[in-house]
């Protein structure tokens, strides 16, 4: 009988192994891995294949993790229509960056800019962010004011990017300060003007000589930068009138040139995005009220999570390009100005930039987090039940997933171990334990732990002892009674 017994619980143990497994792989973004998949669920039916399966299992991990350039954080399942698994996507450390900004220059007769450093810091803090960004600190060159020359803006992206940054890594350049035009003498361009950004050397009367131009930037992102994911936000403007992040040229304002959109056309690319602040002939404002340029303000809010439609978790490149030209528009109105922020470029598939905590990504750390906590203090029904709370919001969590599983297998010990104390103390019954001290014994074994006061603690030292043979009967009776004894004194 008791082989039989035996051989039922071994196979039930199977079955609950095979059930776990199931639940792994389909926890896991096997996209790609269809076939693998296919064949490890055929044989998931068949308990003796249980040692091959957890290595296929493994394996399977292996191969998924060396295809992933952006690994999942968390998925989260919500309910009704928008129940699916929602793929968290961050920069993991193969992402690189150059945030620049000036605000004051080396030309005295190139304004000073009040906000652009302060843009430029905000941004990067955000890229480093573990909370948003995550790129590594040691992958992002930050350039200030009298950092920004001319020899250091192109090492950074020339040198810096074009070593560091490989095709599948994700870039993301920023820009904050004046941008201007220049009349193209050899009358190439379409509107006749080359477009400049402005290093914190340039010269405001030789930006071919010092000045950084958008032809030898698209040099540097064609033929020296890798990457098919690069994003180069510019906050600066080139109309070349006085005011926003650019300045007065006299020699050809007085023209009446309309400025082409065509250089940021040529900029971008492929998985290479440009997004300005602004239309080339529009300025880029900077106001007091937002102590920010007004496009890097609510780029900053974007990436911070309020550019995120859907509700992933993760703001994606249209997310915030949509979220900013909105935002960007409505206040360059309320302060009787225009400015559209242009995105320039096309994406194959979506560029996550910054990914934050939904409510219910948060949620299910705190269900999760309150769940260990009463596994580690033997609460093991209260965290089974708090993973459960934790799958009916996301079915494929893997943390909760695997909680269930060990909290089953605690409860399920408890019970055969409460049964095995049960049998024992009955038996113990029969050799003479008295009725009184069983039946108060059986009610203290059932109680939960947790709910004993200081006398049950110290009476349920002894029933153990009893029960594991250490003192006889009869000393335990004695003992109980000195116990209840010196309590009520």
């Amino acid at each position: 009988m008791r082989k039989i017994e035996k051989k039922i619980r071994d196979f039930e143990k199977k079955i609950e192994t095979l059930k776990r497994l199931e639940n792994e792989l389909d926890s896991l973004d096997s996209k790609g891995f269809e076939s693998a998949v296919e064949s490890i669920k055929s044989k998931l039916k068949i308990p003796d294949k249980i040692p091959e399966i957890e290595n296929e299992i493994v394996e399977l991990k292996r191969r998924i993790d060396e295809k992933s350039v952006e690994p999942v954080e968390i998925g989260v399942s919500l309910k009704g229509e928008r129940e699916r698994r929602i793929e968290v996507k961050i920069p993991p450390k193969n992402a690189y960056g150059v945030v620049i900004g000036i605000g004051k220059y080396k030309d005295e007769d190139i304004p000073a800019l009040k906000y652009a450093k302060e843009d430029a810091i905000t941004i990067y803090n955000i890229l480093t962010d573990t909370k948003y960004g995550n790129f590594p600190k040691e992958n992002v060159k930050l350039l200030l004011d009298e950092q920004a020359t001319l020899t250091e803006i192109k090492s950074a992206m020339g040198t810096f990017l074009a070593r560091e940054a490989g095709k599948d890594d994700m870039v993301c350049i920023y820009f904050a300060g004046h941008g201007s035009p220049e009349l193209d003498p050899t009358g190439k361009a379409d509107d006749n003007l080359e477009k400049f950004i402005v290093p914190y050397d340039a010269k405001k009367d030789d930006l071919f000589g010092y000045g950084l131009s958008m032809d030898t930037i698209r040099k540097i992102l064609d033929e020296r930068i890798e990457s098919k994911r690069a994003v180069f936000f510019i906050d600066s403007c080139y109309s070349g009138e006085a005011g926003g992040r650019t300045f007065s040229r006299p020699d050809f304002a007085p023209r009446n040139i309309t400025i082409s959109e065509k250089f940021l056309e040529q900029l971008s690319g492929e998985g290479r995005i440009i997004v300005t602040a602004s239309k080339p002939d529009e300025l880029s404002h900077e106001t007091d009220e937002l102590e920010h340029g007004i496009f890097t303000y609510y780029l900053a809010e974007g990436l911070k999570g309020k550019a995120d439609f859907n509700k992933d978790g993760v703001v994606t490149v249209d997310e915030l390009y949509s979220y900013v030209y909105k935002q960007v528009e409505e206040k360059a109105r309320q302060l009787g100005g225009k400015q559209h922020p242009l995105k320039k470029g096309t994406i194959v598939g979506e560029i996550p930039l910054t990914r934050y905590e939904t409510e219910e990504i948060m949620r299910i750390k705190e269900l999760n987090s309150d769940a260990h906590r009463l596994f580690e203090e033997g609460e093991y029904e209260d965290a089974h039940e708090r993973w459960n709370k934790v799958l009916k919001i996301d079915r494929k969590n893997a943390e909760a997933l695997a909680g269930i599983e060990e909290s089953k297998k605690k409860i399920e010990e408890m019970k055969v171990s409460l049964r095995e104390k049960q049998k024992r103390l009955l038996n113990l019954h029969n050799r003479g334990l008295p009725t009184k001290e069983y039946d108060d014994a059986m009610i203290l074994l059932k109680k939960n732990p947790k709910a004993y006061m200081d006398l049950e603690r110290n009476i349920v030292k002894y029933i153990e002892e009893l029960l594991k043979g250490a003192i006889s009967i009869d000393v335990y009776v004695d003992t109980l009674k000195l116990i209840k004894e010196n309590y009520k004194r």
